[in-house]
């Protein structure tokens, strides 16, 4: 039988029958007082030895199977029990950030959560960083509050499916690392909405005993509490800060000194440092950010503190809208229909049907564009969108508005006398008339004129049919050009005191000025408060 065979049949006759393991032990040579042990001591001990034999494969079997474990060991015991707090190390690497849903005002969100603490029970159980199953340790009591409803968790489930998320360290620390898939409820102010911030948080509790800090030393790079995959938030929002902080909580409501804060961690994120592009990148799958971490004392996480007290850890993120896509779909379309609308100004006022249809038109289609915003909560307030459709409604309704209004006026003016048309100019005899009517008698006596019965007035001459239809073109020429100067440069021959006319002009400066300092007033104020 080999070593590692002798080694096992050892460990597992100890766990099922450790009163054989000790009668059957030599009994040593006696020691002086201080350096008596136990049995129990003298069975971890020996365990510890025999585990440190085997290979991580037949350590991670062993602990699978249930033994391996020092026999005074007891996952309902906190580690240092009789202390008031166990440390509890804790750090977050936010992998996935979701869409935020304007109408249940919820983001799903996905992290890792590692949680670091130290059993002394535990030192010297292995000589390097050892896989262990979860289920048999001591771990801390956590509960998220109201706002977090978790819909998955790295738990019991996928260890049993062969999902490591628990190590042990050779001077007894542990390191447990788990994936939570969860919503979080946002209560959203969208008074500025789409150029608002937002500002999200949510809290975990570490109850029985479990003094949550912050920075974990397992996997972590630097003193920071929090990484973000920045190339899987695939979101509205932008996250351009984020802030950590761990204070004291406690059951009673009007508890004294609750909520002070004993450790903080503010992290600044820089804009667009990470494409998609840049997926797989190791900086930007754990971006960091530039942080700033504050160490304060609290009263009430001393070593006298009440059992009504526990810890708890609440993260804020503070992100910024992204505006691209509601620039392409409602504020460009918006200012383009409003400009449409001017057109009309510059259209001859005697152009009804053109500049009513125009008018309707852009009226009709600004209503549309309002309507576009979906999916938004019925709130009492006026969101800044609100403010922008209904403006922009109010510009081309009062372009319609204008022109009845010169319509109203303009017809009351008199109109001018048309001049009265040139007189037809007459037709002249032309020399094969004369002959006709001159007919020499001599030639055809018995031929009178009244056989003949030429009208001389309705058969003009080649020369006078030209001369008519150079007339009746040159005619149409300047019909054409009259209405084209007409369209293009409006009613210029009206009097001053046309005052339609007046309006138009007025109106072509106007409507234009009204809207830039709108604009200014408008993005002014709102990015201002923002």
């Amino acid at each position: 039988m080999g070593t590692q065979q002798l080694v096992c049949l050892t460990i597992i006759v100890a766990s099922f029958f450790p009163w054989l393991v000790i009668s059957t032990t030599p009994t040593p040579a006696p020691l002086p007082a201080s350096s008596q042990v136990t049995p129990v001591t003298q069975v971890t001990t020996a365990v510890g030895v025999a585990l440190g034999n085997l290979t991580e494969w037949e350590r991670w079997q062993a602990f699978r199977s249930g033994q391996g474990l020092p026999g005074n060991y007891s996952k309902a015991v906190r580690p240092n029990s009789e202390d008031r707090w166990t440390d509890v190390l804790c750090g977050i690497r936010m992998s996935d950030v979701g869409s935020l849903s304007h109408t249940t005002m919820k983001f799903e969100a996905s992290f890792d959560l590692t949680l670091e603490w130290r059993d002394p029970r535990l030192a010297g159980m292995v000589k390097s960083t050892t896989p262990i199953p979860s289920t048999m340790l001591w771990t801390p009591a956590l509960s998220f509050g109201k706002k977090v409803q978790v819909i998955t968790d790295g738990g019991t489930g996928n260890e049993e499916e062969g999902v490591i998320t628990a190590w042990v360290m050779p001077d007894g620390t542990i390191a447990n690392k788990k994936r939570y898939d969860v919503k979080i409820k946002c209560a959203m102010d969208l008074k500025a909405y789409p150029v608002d911030n937002q500002q999200c948080s949510f809290q975990f509790h570490g109850l029985n005993g479990a003094l949550l800090r912050l920075k974990p030393t397992f996997e972590w790079r630097s003193d920071v509490s929090l990484t973000t995959d920045i190339t899987s938030v695939h979101s509205a929002f932008s996250v351009n800060h984020v802030q950590i902080r761990a204070f004291a909580n406690s059951f009673l409501d009007e508890s004294g000194g609750k909520g002070c804060s004993y450790q903080t961690s503010d992290c600044e994120y820089a804009q667009d440092v990470c494409a998609f592009e840049d997926k797989g990148n190791s900086e930007c799958e754990r971006y960091e950010g530039s942080c700033r971490n504050i160490v304060q004392q609290c009263a009430l996480v001393s070593t006298k503190s009440s059992p009504n007290t526990y810890t708890t850890i609440e993260m804020t993120l503070k992100m910024s809208r992204l505006r691209n896509y509601h620039l392409m779909e409602i504020y460009i379309p918006s200012i383009t229909i409003v400009c449409l609308s001017w057109v009309a100004f510059w259209i001859n006022r005697a152009a009804v049907p053109a500049r009513v249809a125009l008018g309707i038109t852009t009226v009709l289609t600004m209503v549309t564009q309002s309507t576009r915003v979906v999916g938004m909560p019925q709130v009492s307030y006026v969101r800044a969108i609100d403010v922008w459709a209904l403006s922009c409604q109010t510009f081309v309704f009062l372009a319609l508005v204008e022109y009845a209004l010169v319509n109203y006026l303009g017809g009351n003016q008199k109109p001018k006398d048309k001049p009265s048309a040139p007189p037809a100019p007459k037709r002249s005899q032309s020399k094969n008339s004369e002959k006709m009517n001159n007919l020499d008698k001599n030639i055809y006596p018995n031929l009178s004129t009244k056989d003949v019965n030429i009208d001389t007035e309705d058969r003009p001459s080649s020369r006078e049919n030209n001369w008519m239809k150079m007339n009746k073109t040159s005619s149409f020429s300047l019909k054409v050009k009259g209405g084209l100067a007409l369209m293009t440069a409006g009613i210029k021959k009206d009097d001053k005191n046309d005052t339609g006319a007046r309006i138009d002009k007025a109106a072509r400066v106007l409507f234009p000025t009204a809207f830039i300092i709108f604009n200014l007033v408008y993005w002014l104020w709102y990015v201002a408060n923002v």
